[in-house]
């Protein structure tokens, strides 16, 4: 702490920025143990629905916070802002993949390509509760897929008996599971390789926070930037309610480092631009209101005649001779 007061001084430390990190990591270690999500060191998300807004295709926009120290002219500040992480719609598997792949019901799934998208991702078994990482799938349907199962008891030279058991079977008969449509869908593994494990399909479930690493499609992309947008004093609002919900004077770490974290945000002098005024036909001012400047009933201030232009129709729906009577028109009337 002392490497950081000597920069808030102006004199030259070798250890600040490392005493910086030292803090930072205290930060992450204070969100992990709430359980939030650690994105790139200084990226923390919550479990917490309110902060999922659904994009689409079995993904959700996770909304967090980063968060670090900085040395600033006002002394020792917590930077802190909002930030958007994707990640997997939690529940189970089939819900996901349905969505993800836009498909009607479980049989028309691609499997092919939802072994790809499930690999690495982390599920809970029912009805033990059990948590596991997904490896793959069977190659052949629940009904159809064996494993090596386990006798108690042991043969006449003491060794463990074993039998092959369709994994169906096991969990209808064995387990007392009641498979309402696992049995001509693939297997989920959460085993190796050579020592495979697998469970029907619709006893997994998608853990929650787990990362969307896939680039969005078109409709997600949009949809996230629409859910994401916030007003200042909304945004505000959603920091102060962090740094509460955080609590950051209850880590020890914090303490035993001397570092206090006020609920205020701090306060600099500013002052408020006055916005633009553009400049009309006819030398009308064009003034703006409520940040936006209507050019209804204007015209433009300096026009140039357009020699050569074209309309190109790529909607059904579009009656394109009436756009371009309109064109035409709104520029007749803008000219003159």
């Amino acid at each position: 702490m002392q490497a950081i007061a000597n920069a808030l001084r102006g004199q030259e430390s070798e250890n600040s920025q490392e005493a910086l990190r030292v803090l930072d990591i205290i930060l992450r270690q204070h969100a992990a143990k709430q359980g939030c999500l650690i994105v790139r060191q200084s990226f923390s998300f919550h479990n917490d629905p309110k902060n999922f807004a659904e994009v689409g295709g079995g993904v959700l926009g996770c909304r967090g916070f980063h968060s670090s120290f900085r040395t600033t002219q006002s002394g020792l500040s917590l930077n802190i802002d909002v930030s958007t992480t994707m990640i997997i719609q939690p529940g189970p598997v089939v819900d996901f993949l349905i969505a993800n792949q836009n498909a009607n019901d479980p049989f028309s799934l691609d499997w092919a390509k939802a072994k790809r998208t499930l690999k690495n991702l982390r599920v809970k078994t029912a009805p033990a509760n059990q948590e596991f990482k997904i490896t793959g799938l069977s190659e052949k349907s629940c009904r159809e897929q064996t494993f090596t199962l386990k006798q108690r008891s042991k043969n006449e030279d003491g060794e463990v008996q074993t039998s092959e058991v369709i994994v169906y079977d096991y969990f209808v008969n064995h387990r007392n599971i009641d498979l309402r449509y696992s049995a001509d869908l693939p297997c989920i593994n959460v085993g190796k390789p050579k020592r495979p494990t697998y469970f029907p399909v619709e006893l997994c479930s998608l853990v929650s926070l787990q990362r969307y690493t896939k680039a969005l499609a078109t409709f997600q992309g949009s949809s996230l930037v629409e859910k994401s947008r916030q007003k200042p004093q909304e945004r505000m609002q959603i920091l102060s309610n962090a740094l509460q919900i955080n609590n950051y004077d209850a880590e020890p770490l914090l303490r035993a480092s001397g570092v206090s974290i006020s609920s205020n945000f701090t306060q600099v002098e500013g002052r408020g631009l006055p916005a633009p005024k553009l400049k009309a036909g006819n030398g009308d001012d064009l003034l703006s209101r409520n940040g936006r400047w209507n050019f209804n009933n204007k015209r433009f201030f300096d026009p140039a005649k357009v020699e050569r232009w074209a309309v190109v129709n790529f909607s059904a729906r579009c009656d394109i001779r009436g756009l371009v009577r309109d064109l035409t028109r709104i520029g007749e009337i803008k000219n003159t």
